[in-house]
């Protein structure tokens, strides 16, 4: 798995807070100052390892794009672009 440079954890620290918090009693602010990283993000990590998610990184690319019609979709694909120019080649043909 690919961990983003600034991340500060990895699935194993994750798992490590976790039972710190689960099973040692260790208090949340305890547990996400001996991991480096935000009280907030701790709990964050808990609440997902509670209800059994992966504590594996989540993309952050939307499931799906309500805004953009098929239409438009199909119209791109096709290289339609309204008329417009869009390469400086393109415009230096139609200058000469």
């Amino acid at each position: 798995m690919d961990v983003h440079k600034n991340a500060r954890s990895v699935p194993a620290s994750r798992v490590l807070l976790f039972k710190r918090v689960s099973e040692q009693g260790c208090s949340v602010h305890a547990a996400s100052e001996a991991a480096g990283m935000s009280d907030r993000r701790c709990r964050e990590w808990i609440r997902r390892a509670e209800r059994d998610e992966p504590l594996t990184d989540r993309s952050s690319r939307p499931h799906s794009t309500t805004a953009i019609s098929a239409e438009t979709r199909t119209a791109s694909s096709a290289g339609v672009n309204g008329g417009r120019i869009e390469t400086q080649r393109e415009a230096l043909r139609m200058l000469y």
